[in-house]
């Protein structure tokens, strides 16, 4: 399964050769103002009939042709069938602004699979005439120049960041548990209780000898459930598994009350948490590559198993958080999952851009709860949702930014994102042409909000701002655009209208080599505050119309285009 293509297999009906169907979609004339060429159309997928999500496959089977059946480039960025939602762009060869435009997507064919990207119909087709395109569903330049974007600081195109630290408790933390009032930190045999200002309100130093349990060494991630708190206790490493347990300890003093064996069921335990939909524990396997949880009753009954519809690798923590179910991993990645509450896989929610263990996982009122323990070492982590926290978007918190480097110096150049502000204190700057590594402001040509000025701007240190539109509204999406011919003008472009500058200086200037998103330059200079998506730099300039339509194909596509009623293909 492909980290951002989620989806089960559905059977078409009927019998003998499966039937397959197609959707047709139509750009009305006078939907462009002039004809354009190998335009990148978007489509939002969560807009499709109802019918399509019924006989679509898992995403694979998806083509889209001409009304004559030829065959034209597309990428497929993302699809959820369970969510019903994804992200796919086609290539139009032409776009006519006196006639109507008419293509057809086809699925259903169970013949059919991924194309790869470099097939002549695929992903990197589609942008076969830009230098960098990057939409954050997923770390990867569409382009395919193998330059994909890298994060610096905390920067995310996933849901959650980190609002506050908890004080290094100076142990080894395997987990975390939160009641509404009292924090419960596990170590690797050591329970420890605090307040909501993590203030010592008591300790356990010995909870495995107080278990009385034979040969166990080891305390996993807790759960906290009416008073009594559930650790997994086990011998660990060991293979086979045959000796774990779930110890219950009292809240109030954290002394022990009983156990339950769950050893026959010959798995580790790494971590618990009470799904209170059904009333049972869930339990994780950190050695399993596979993807079962196994469930539990209150007195250690076994129940079975949910599987996941994603594999795990080295799953630490789980919580169930907003009828979602959230799993940590301590791969190399490090990565939390979010599943449905029936096990289906929906999205990567946080990646851990800093060394250390990721160990156990939970939450409060307000967002997860993630250990981080390096070490004789562990914190608390707490993630709240990014504001505005768009899922496939990059989001940005004014501590990070992404990059690509690697880029050839143009002399004339276009360059685009969609931004999202939450915060308007200072210049936030959206995107950097520049030179990699560097922070000389002479280099750079970057498309940024200016503070004083309140307006999106485009600056270089030689002709220094040209500004246009009006006071950006926080948490309201823009499209901002460039482009520069290097001698006798300059363009911005705010939601497809564009004001001009003249005689300008060539940039970018040095080496010309680095892209930055979200911050002017390496040094993380005037870091953005909020959430970025759809960017890209190309070679030559875009006309007005191009920048016009590309604005409501991205931001408006239901005015872009039209969808008809799913037909036989």
């Amino acid at each position: 399964m492909l980290p951002f293509v989620n989806a089960s297999l559905v059977g078409n009906p009927g019998s003998g050769i499966a039937p397959t169907y197609k959707v047709a979609i139509t750009i009305p004339s006078g939907t462009v103002a002039s004809d354009l060429t190998n335009f990148p159309v978007f489509v939002d997928l969560s807009g499709m009939p109802s019918n399509f999500w019924t006989h679509v496959i898992d995403g694979g089977d998806i083509r889209v042709k001409t009304t004559g059946g030829a065959s034209v480039p597309f990428d497929l960025v993302s699809i959820n069938t369970g969510l019903q939602t994804g992200k796919l762009f086609f290539k139009a060869a032409s776009i006519l602004a006196a006639s109507n435009n008419v293509w057809n997507i086809h699925y259903g064919d169970v013949s059919l699979g991924l194309l790869p990207v470099t097939d002549t119909y695929g992903r990197n087709a589609v942008w076969a005439d830009y230098h960098r395109v990057v939409v954050f569903d997923e770390l990867v330049d569409r382009t395919g120049s193998g330059n994909d974007p890298t994060i610096a600081g905390t920067a995310a195109n996933w849901d959650f960041v980190e609002a506050s630290v908890s004080p290094d408790f100076a142990i080894h933390t395997q987990g975390v548990a939160w009641d509404g009032t009292y924090y419960y930190v596990v170590g690797t045999n050591e329970i420890r209780k605090y307040n909501s200002s993590w203030v010592l309100q008591a300790t356990n130093s010995d909870p495995i000898g107080a278990s009385g349990l034979s040969g166990v060494n080891h305390c996993g991630d807790p759960e906290v459930v009416s008073g009594l708190l559930y650790i997994p206790i086990e011998v660990y490493p060991n293979s086979p598994y045959n000796n774990q347990h779930i110890a219950v300890f009292n809240a109030s003093d954290l002394s022990f009350s009983t156990s339950y064996d769950i050893s026959a069921q010959g798995h580790e335990a790494s971590s618990i948490a009470y799904n209170p939909a059904d009333g049972l524990l869930y339990i994780t396997d950190y050695t399993s590559s596979g993807s079962p949880l196994y469930k539990y009753n209150l007195t250690g009954g076994y129940v079975g198993t949910l599987a996941l519809s994603a594999s795990v690798l080295s799953k630490q923590g789980i919580t169930f958080y907003n009828s979602k179910i959230y799993v940590s991993s301590d791969s190399s990645a490090k990565r939390i999952y979010r599943f449905s509450l029936t096990g289906t896989f929906e999205e990567l929610a946080y990646g851990m851009p800093a060394s250390g263990n990721m160990e156990g996982l939970s939450h409060n009122s307000t967002g997860l709860l993630l250990v981080v323990s390096p070490g004789a070492t562990g914190t608390v982590r707490v993630l709240t949702e990014a504001a505005p926290g768009i899922p496939g978007w990059l989001n940005l918190d004014g501590t990070g930014h992404a990059a690509t480097v690697g880029l050839t110096k143009f002399t004339q150049w276009s360059m685009g994102a969609s931004a999202v502000m939450d915060n308007k204190a200072a210049n936030r700057s959206v995107l950097s042409y520049t030179q990699a590594g560097s922070t000389n402001t002479a280099f750079r040509a970057t498309l940024v909000y200016r503070q004083t000025a309140d307006r999106w701007g485009l600056w270089n240190s030689t002709d220094t701002w040209l500004t246009g539109g009006s006071s950006p509204t926080l948490s309201q999406r823009y499209r901002v655009n460039a482009t520069h011919d290097g001698v006798s003008n300059r363009k911005l472009y705010i939601d497809g209208s564009g004001v001009t500058d003249t005689t300008v200086a060539q940039r970018p200037a040095g080496t010309g080599d680095g892209l930055y998103i979200g911050a002017g330059d390496s040094g993380g200079t005037e870091r953005f505050r909020g959430s970025i998506n759809y960017v890209y730099l190309r070679n030559g300039i875009l006309s007005a119309d191009w920048i016009a339509a590309e604005r409501v194909s991205w931001e408006t596509p239901g005015s872009f285009y039209s969808l008809g009623a799913e037909t036989l293909a």
